[in-house]
This record gives C-alpha cells, sequence and structure tokens, in this order.
C-alpha cells in the first residue's frame, strides 16, 4: 500500500456510535469513509446522507464484498460482533470492532485466529486507551512514578433512563452493565496489571429481564494487588478511577473512560494534567487502526490481541460465578 494512499473505511451499523464515529473520521489524517451498510437501505441511505457518505448498502455483505474498502468498523449489537467480523476478515477487510470483541471467550478466540488465518488487522474498539490522558497514565506508570501498584479501584455506573425493552436489558442482544460499561473497568485493570486475574469475587443484582443491572467485583492479581471494581445501570456515581502504588497514587477523574485530565501525587499534592477535547475521541482509535494497516500491523500494540483475550477470558468468569448465560453461551465452547 503506497503510503500516500488513503486507507478507506466501511461502517456496519447505523447506530449512536456509528454516527459518531462517522463524524470523528474526517479528524483522521490519511482516513476515507466511503460506505455504510445497515439492515434495510432507507436506514443505510438515511444516515449516509447526513454524514456524506458516498456509497451505501441495505446488507452487510455487500459492504464487505466492496474491493474498494480497506477496513470496517463494526457498530451492530454485541451478539453480531463474532458473526461480522469473521464475514469482514473472510473477505480480506482489516476490522475494528466495537467493544465488547465478542459475547465470550471462545468467540473472541475464534475471531483472533480468524484475523491470523487471514492477515488482517483486527482490533477491539476499547477507545480508552487512545487518549492522552491514559497514554500518560501508561507512561507513568512504566517509568515506576508510583511503585508497585497495589490497587486498582474503578467504577462505571449511570442511571439508564431505558425500561426493560431497551437492548441495555435484553439478554438476546447481550444486554447487562458488565458486558456494555463495567468492561471498561475490566480493562482498566488488565491495562495496569497486564495479566488475568488469579482469584475473582464478583456479586450482582439481575433485572427483571436476567441480564444483570448492577455488579461489584475484586480481582486478585497475586502478591497483594488487587482491582476493586463496580458497575450498574441503576444509579449515577463519579466514574471516576484510582491506581495506587507503593509511591504514590493516580486519580483520573469523572468518566475515566474517556478522560481530558489525570492526576499524580507522590506526597507533595495532586498535579493534575488537562487536555482539550476534539471531537468526540473515537478518532483517536481509528487514527490507530489507519496508522498499524498503513505499516502492515495485524494487531495494535496497544490494544493486542492478548488484551482483548484476557478481557474476555476474565468477563466469562465473572459471569460464571453469577450463573449468567446468553444464548451465545450455549453455542460457543
Amino acid at each position: 500500500m503506497m503510503m500516500d494512499q488513503p486507507i478507506t473505511w466501511g461502517i456496519l451499523g447505523t447506530g449512536d456510535i456509528a454516527r459518531q464515529m462517522a463524524e470523528d473520521l474526517r479528524l483522521v489524517p490519511g482516513a476515507e469513509l466511503r460506505a455504510v451498510a445497515s439492515r434495510t437501505q432507507d436506514r443505510a441511505d438515511a444516515f449516509a446522507d447526513t454524514h456524506e457518505i458516498p456509497v451505501r448498502y441495505g446488507d452487510y455483505e455487500t459492504l464487505v464484498r466492496d474491493a474498494a474498502i480497506d477496513v470496517v468498523y463494526i457498530a451492530t449489537p454485541h451478539p453480531r460482533h463474532c458473526a461480522d467480523t469473521l464475514l469482514c476478515l473472510e473477505h480480506g477487510k482489516h476490522v475494528l470492532c466495537e467493544k465488547p470483541l465478542a459475547m465470550n471467550a471462545p468467540q473472541a478466540a475464534r475471531m483472533v485466529d480468524a484475523a491470523r488465518k487471514h492477515g488482517r488487522f483486527l482490533m477491539e474498539a476499547l477507545w480508552t486507551a487512545f487518549f492522552p490522558a491514559i497514554r500518560q497514565v501508561r507512561e507513568a506508570l512504566a517509568s515506576g512514578a508510583i511503585g508497585n501498584v497495589r490497587l486498582v479501584v474503578a467504577d462505571f455506573s449511570y442511571r439508564a433512563a431505558a425500561g426493560p425493552e431497551s437492548r441495555l436489558f435484553n439478554l438476546e442482544l447481550g444486554g447487562g452493565a458488565l458486558l456494555d460499561i463495567g468492561i471498561y473497568t475490566v480493562a482498566l485493570a488488565d491495562m495496569v496489571y497486564g495479566q488475568e486475574p488469579e482469584r475473582i469475587q464478583a456479586s450482582w443484582s439481575p433485572a427483571e429481564t436476567g441480564v444483570d443491572e448492577s455488579a461489584a467485583m475484586i480481582l486478585d492479581f497475586g502478591g497483594g494487588r488487587r482491582a476493586l471494581l463496580s458497575t450498574s445501570l441503576r444509579h449515577d456515581a463519579p466514574q471516576e478511577a484510582l491506581i495506587a502504588g507503593e509511591n504514590g497514587v493516580i486519580r483520573i477523574p469523572h468518566r475515566f473512560s474517556q478522560p481530558d485530565a489525570w492526576s499524580l501525587d507522590t506526597g507533595g499534592g495532586p498535579a493534575t494534567t488537562t487536555f482539550e477535547r476534539t471531537g468526540y475521541g473515537y478518532h483517536l482509535e481509528a487514527s490507530e487502526v489507519t496508522e498499524c494497516v498503513r505499516q502492515g500491523r495485524f494487531e495494535s500494540p496497544i490494544v493486542p490481541h492478548a488484551m482483548s483475550l484476557r478481557i474476555a477470558r476474565t468477563l466469562d468468569r465473572i459471569r460464571q460465578q453469577w450463573g449468567l448465560r446468553y444464548p451465545a453461551d450455549e453455542t460457543d465452547h
């Protein structure tokens, strides 16, 4: 691929997150949004007209057969992620798939295996990892700024203005707090410790539809290293995170999943760094994908396959403690 040749993108899905990505792709140097696909032509046309996308398809398979598209962003419901990703990979497309990468670890493993088999890029869209604040937090941790980390505390909770008919509470659509927003807390713990927990204690409150509406988790990584995580769709909370080491504390304030600030305190009081935001923030992960594809990489060093597989296995272990199973769990082992 020529270095000055644009990386062309297609989007599967026309929901809110697809809309935000469509807007943010305008901010990515060297990226060109060529096409969108929906399950109906009317929705595809409306989305394409709104976002000035030249090509629109009323089904997914036609988009993935478009030879002019390099990368597909998958913004379909959780239970479709595996099948949609495999479809894209089999047709030679690179893939950025929304989180969670899959409904369970066996699906995630199949997706990674397929990406390697077909020699195509695949990344889970954990956008948090690409915000400048998180990049600096990672650098501070790597430099030993707070010493050996002993504790991660993170909460992602909000009161969802949605009833039981919503996707958020629909078992068939992969609803529940853990897969939708709790994954961010698990991903933060993985970013800090870089390994699966040795032991997990998890409690939950089921919604009337059978999914988890709130949960609390203790992940024990051995050697006195733990993560205290919580998530809920039923109450508001600060959505903050804390990383405590033997020599200091890092704090990530409100909406740690998309932070515009972080602070470091090693005993002399907190030193805070803030950032100006452009766009929604999805252009940051899209820029990583575009650059990796241009360089011929098949995975990102920031959100590698191994990280997504660890997270998927941890989410499975948490759900196993609750006895929460999705339809995909009955067919994927």
